[in-house]
């Protein structure tokens, strides 16, 4: 193989690296930056779980809690896409953990 080209293998490999190096440093700054995202009170029972297809994934032990973080939608929003420029969301999804 030339110097000039890669193996599609090793393309690939690169690129995932790079998107799983990205990925980890978006989920340091969210959880650095959770109090600041959701607000002091709402992330006492609150907890980030992922960002997947410009949708923000949080859970909460208690459904009880649920009307509480979904009035708060468009700001944890409008904060979130504030903290991460390059990676806004448009949805909230909240997750209820049962044990």
């Amino acid at each position: 193989m030339s110097e000039y080209y890669k193996d599609a293998k090793d393309v690939l490999k690169e690129i995932m690296e790079t998107l799983s190096i990205k990925k980890n440093e978006k989920e340091e700054i969210i959880n650095r930056e959770w109090k600041n995202i959701v607000g002091q009170k709402i992330s006492t029972y609150a907890s980030f779980e992922k960002v997947d297809k410009k949708t923000l994934y949080i859970s909460t032990d208690d459904n009880a809690y649920l009307p509480m973080i979904l009035s708060q939608k468009k700001r944890i929003i409008e904060k979130y896409n504030k903290i991460l420029k390059k990676d806004k969301i448009l949805y909230l999804h909240v997750i209820v953990k049962s044990y």
